[in-house]
């Protein structure tokens, strides 16, 4: 068995001129795999890519998945898709891998550009029977990782269902998801995952994503609405809800939202006291505006507008 540490100072095309050299009959498939990875290190992909299918030709069962992705990976770096890819098939019926060696196949494939292929692989690998809820939200998670837009964000919401609630990891695919919906463009997309969403917490998560990016009030509005009726409204957030609702003629979402704190015997913000008298006020209850009117006078440098455009992404109002 040949073996590099023998020539410790040759860079890897000396080294491979040297092994190559040896007797074909003379070398194991473990010395094919040396000889592979010396080729491509030297740049020299398709002696690598002869070298690879021999050490799998003679593979007796012992690293078959890891020849194959090496075959693969070689087929792919030499532009030769299509051989790729039915490599990966073939090897996908025949060899019955494991859900994350299939995973990892869809990786390889995925990195080139092989979406179709790697989506099979993916498929069949989150299709196995008998998988514990670890082992799939780790297959998910790898999913979302190879894909984009709303696929990806789907994912991510399917492997967060997965976990407790008090997970970091469901947090982590709720972040992330959060962190990616950043344009205006994007508030429809966050509506449909929140609608579809069943988990309280997950949807008013979406929710306030929509919040955050749409630019018709009411439906801003709509959605700090909901949060509220969930109980997921924040301390920080609540007055850039109760400004969206007054600007949307909704004053009585705001008293509403208020008078219940008050019941419950929870104190309001300087912020949220003046939305309330806003809302007082447009409700035609002056006697009411005139008591929740706060005692300290309106700062000069600011009116009763609106709150900054990024307060919704968790940053606070007060």
């Amino acid at each position: 068995e040949v073996n590099e540490g023998n020539f410790p100072s040759l860079s890897p095309a000396q080294h491979y001129a040297i092994l190559s050299a040896l007797p074909a009959k003379t070398l194991t498939a473990a010395d094919r795999d040396r000889l592979s990875g010396l080729a491509a290190e030297a740049g020299r992909l398709d002696e690598a890519l002869a070298h690879a299918q021999a050490a799998l030709s003679r593979d007796k069962g012992g690293r078959r998945f890891e020849r194959h992705r090496a075959v693969v990976g070689l087929l792919l770096k030499l532009e030769r898709a299509g051989e790729a890819e039915e490599t990966a098939r073939r090897w996908a019926a025949s060899s019955d891998p494991t859900p994350e060696q299939r995973a990892t196949m869809a990786e390889l494939l995925a990195r080139h550009g092989r979406q179709p292929v790697a989506e099979e692989l993916f498929v069949a690998a989150l299709g196995a029977k008998y998988l514990a809820p670890e082992r799939r939200f780790g297959l998910l998670c790898r999913r979302a990782a190879v894909a984009k837009g709303r696929q990806r964000w789907d994912l991510l919401l399917e492997a967060a269902r997965i976990v407790p609630a008090e997970s970091p990891a469901r947090d982590q695919c709720l972040d992330t998801i959060d962190a990616e919906l950043v344009d205006p463009s994007q508030a429809e997309a966050a509506a449909q995952l929140a609608a579809a969403a069943k988990d309280p917490r997950i949807k008013a998560s979406l929710l306030l994503a929509e919040a955050r990016l749409h630019i018709d009030p009411k439906r801003r509005a709509e959605a700090y609405w909901q949060v509220y009726k969930l109980g997921w409204l924040s301390d920080d957030l609540a007055y850039a809800a109760c400004y969206a609702w007054n600007s949307s003629g909704e004053p009585r979402r705001v008293i509403e939202f208020a008078e219940t704190r008050l019941r419950n015997g929870k104190g309001l913000s300087l912020d949220v006291s003046r939305a309330l008298e806003t809302a007082y006020r447009a409700a035609g209850r002056e006697r009411d505006a005139r008591r929740a009117a706060p005692g300290d006078p309106e700062p000069t440098d600011r009116t009763q507008g609106s709150p900054a455009r990024d307060a919704g992404q968790g940053g606070g109002m007060f």
